[in-house]
């Protein structure tokens, strides 16, 4: 059979009567390799073992193929097409690039100009991906200096911002502890290049403290919330809702250290004592915690993962709202400088496809906190950092193509990072997606995750 000849649209096609075949799901168990990724002989071999007719098949593609080689889009609208992608090609990576300008040579070399239905819908699908990214070297920050009233001490001094941020953060954790330092040197010169703001925070007309380097471009409005007071002088309440490696902890604790305010932080909690403190049985003392702190003297505290506590734990806190909570000990009243933020996947609304184990919280505690922002990825950083810009764009993609679609998987920055290394490592880059954010998909959730034909 060294002589059959497979071309894109028989792969398709025998791509299609090898994984609807029976015992598919046993071959694939016993043949390690994605069926995206088959060559020649892997289909040959395939086929050979259903005993499917290999002939037969491509032989009907190639029929069905000439059939739908109905140029219906015309040169205006393919120039038009063209002129989108040209201003988003930069954004995208090497393979949805390579991909649509293939198409567009075909369109041009065998159609004179127009194109097929599928051809168009191939171009358009990849465009909108582009469309959907940030452009190259954009910055996912704001460019002026505001300046935000905050009742806050003098701050400390801000932290070099190509050692403090989320993403640098979830890098180092993805790769081995021996390229730590290859890891510091990489988002340290990556960073030179990313633009930064500085955030000054006022107290009275005099500078309270500033947050400078590469910020979440929410960071600023988050500053901007927080200054706010109600009637009742204190600050309101805050729900970051965001995917994991989002950077909601980080920012929080950055808003902390530029206002020179103490800093707290909760996981999830099971019940109230966890969050409020209890009275030793045994010595008659009361045992703290770090909200009760923060309730008491001042500070930032963070309710991080939100979403997963218990009933009992959040019924505890519905005095937020009121300015007072009646601790084991005695009641206290919130301090003036008490800040509140919660994060949290979701918005405490209950489970949602990617993320299966939140908790449905009693809408009487969601309306505590009245304001909520949502928590995207920083895309710009992502990409600065990750080491491989072009890898960083490919994975960006296909978390924009697995959105579209609702595919239910978690496609985040970790990804991005430990593809990266394993790149500078000698991995391709489909040997590195098929081991970091495709890892788990089915055929046809890859071939919608990647924007190709299985």
């Amino acid at each position: 059979m060294t002589d059959i000849i497979i071309t894109i649209a028989a792969r398709s096609a025998l791509r299609q009567a090898i994984t609807s075949h029976p015992r598919w799901s046993d071959f694939k168990r016993s043949h390690a390799k994605l069926i995206s990724q088959y060559g020649k002989s892997d289909f040959i071999l395939a086929c050979q073992t259903l005993n499917i007719d290999i002939q037969a098949v491509i032989a009907a593609s190639n029929s069905k193929e000439t059939a739908v080689k109905d140029r219906s889009k015309d040169r205006a609208e393919v120039s038009a097409l063209r002129g989108r992608f040209d201003v988003i090609a930069s954004r995208l990576d090497t393979t949805s690039r390579d991909k649509a300008s293939a198409i567009f040579e075909s369109i041009q070399k065998y159609g004179g100009g127009m194109a097929t239905e599928a051809q168009f819908a191939a171009i358009a699908k990849i465009v909108a991906v582009g469309e959907a990214l940030p452009p190259v070297g954009a910055t996912a920050t704001a460019t002026a200096s505001p300046v935000i009233p905050v009742a806050a001490p003098v701050a400390t001094a801000p932290a070099n911002p190509a050692a403090s941020n989320a993403l640098y953060d979830i890098m180092r954790d993805a790769v081995r502890a021996d390229l730590a330092p290859m890891v510091q040197d990489l988002v340290t010169r990556a960073l030179d290049g990313v633009q930064t703001v500085k955030i000054e925070l006022t107290r009275q007309g005099e500078t309270a403290g500033t947050a400078e380097g590469h910020q979440h471009p929410l960071f600023a409005t988050l500053c901007r919330v927080l200054a706010a007071r109600q009637a009742n002088g204190y600050p309101v309440n805050v729900w970051l809702s965001g995917p994991t490696g989002s950077g909601k902890t980080f920012s929080v604790r950055q808003f902390a250290k530029a206002a020179g305010l103490e800093f707290g932080l909760h996981g999830t909690c099971r019940d109230e004592h966890q969050l409020l403190g209890y009275v030793s049985p045994t010595t008659g003392v009361y045992q703290t915690t770090a909200f009760r702190e923060r309730w008491e003297h001042g500070g930032v505290i963070l309710l991080d993962e939100m979403d997963s506590y218990d009933a009992g734990a959040t019924l505890a806190l519905n005095g937020i709202a009121d300015g007072f909570i009646n601790f084991p000990d005695r009641m206290v009243v919130r301090h003036q400088d008490c800040y509140i933020i919660a994060a949290g996947n979701t918005w405490g609304e209950g489970p949602n496809s990617q993320f299966v184990g939140r908790a449905k919280l009693d809408q009487a505690y969601l309306s505590r906190y009245p304001v909520k922002l949502a928590w995207t990825y920083d895309v710009a950083l992502e990409i600065a950092i990750s080491g491989n810009a072009d890898w960083a764009r490919r994975v960006q993609a296909a978390r924009v193509r697995k959105d579209a679609a609702g595919v239910k998987h978690l496609i985040d920055p970790r990804h991005t990072m430990a593809g990266a290394a394993l790149i500078a490592q000698g991995f391709t880059h489909d040997e590195a997606a098929s081991i970091t954010y495709l890892a788990g998909l089915s055929a046809d959730q890859v071939k919608i995750v990647e924007g190709r034909s299985i």
